[in-house]
This record gives structure tokens, C-alpha cells and sequence, in this order.
């Protein structure tokens, strides 16, 4: 039973996660690992824009994260850890640090994951599980 019924709210989360997995498709297709990490992480973030909007308004799912309430849920340590990645990897990014797209790609489809359960459970879009799979770089 889909918990989410605002066709505008659903609406925003299909673009976000089509948008997502288009920018993650085209970073395996850049050479320059820079420039492809930047479409990861702006994957990451509309991901988790995504994951965000399925639970709720955004703001207040991000001021329940920044006050750390998050305990023993493991579903809140999930988004926690989340956040913590793309602020990782845009304070190394950021910093011009060498970047292994391979361990960022590695969080990102975790993350992928996530999203496609959390907008399969909340919401009546199912997400095959065939658009999950991705190029090996």
C-alpha cells in the first residue's frame, strides 16, 4: 500500500531518480575523473532529494538528521550516512583532491538501491530492478 498519494510530490521524485541514474550513465562515459565524479555526486544528490521527498518535506527530515536523533534506527543512520558521503566527496572534490571514481561509483549504486526501495515502498512508481544495473567501469 503506497503511502505517498500527492501526484505533484511523486511527480518530482520520478524526475529525480530518472535525472540521477542519467547523470550516473554519463560519468562512465567520461574519461577525465573529475568532471565524472561531479556527475556522481550530483547523482547523490538528487537521490537523495528523492529518498527526502518520499519521507516527507525535505527540511524537516534534514533538521531530524542535523540533530542527531537518529539513535539506534537504523533507517535513520542509512540517511545519515547518506549525507555524510556527499559531503565527503564534495569537500574532496571541492579540494581538488585525486578522486577513485570506482569507490565513489561503489557508494552511489548503494545509495541507488536504497532509493529504489524507499520510492518502490512509499510511493506506487515501482522501479524495476533491471534499471538497476550498471555499466562496469
Amino acid at each position: 500500500m503506497p503511502i505517498l498519494n500527492d501526484q505533484l510530490r511523486k511527480g518530482w521524485i520520478s524526475r529525480l531518480f530518472r535525472e540521477a541514474r542519467s547523470d550516473l550513465y554519463a560519468s562512465y562515459n567520461i574519461e577525465k575523473p573529475f568532471i565524472s565524479a561531479n556527475l556522481i555526486l550530483q547523482s547523490m544528490k538528487k537521490l537523495e532529494k528523492a529518498i527526502f521527498l518520499c519521507l516527507g518535506e525535505p527540511n524537516i527530515i534534514q533538521e531530524i538528521l542535523l540533530s542527531e536523533i537518529i539513535c539506534e534506527n537504523v533507517f535513520y543512520k542509512t540517511l545519515f550516512f547518506i549525507q555524510k558521503s556527499i559531503n565527503y566527496w564534495t569537500d574532496m572534490i571541492l579540494s581538488f583532491e585525486i578522486i577513485n571514481t570506482s569507490v565513489i561509483l561503489a557508494e552511489t549504486e548503494l545509495i541507488f538501491n536504497f532509493a529504489r526501495i524507499i520510492i518502490n515502498n512509499f510511493t506506487d512508481e515501482v522501479i524495476p530492478q533491471h534499471l538497476m544495473s550498471f555499466p562496469v567501469k
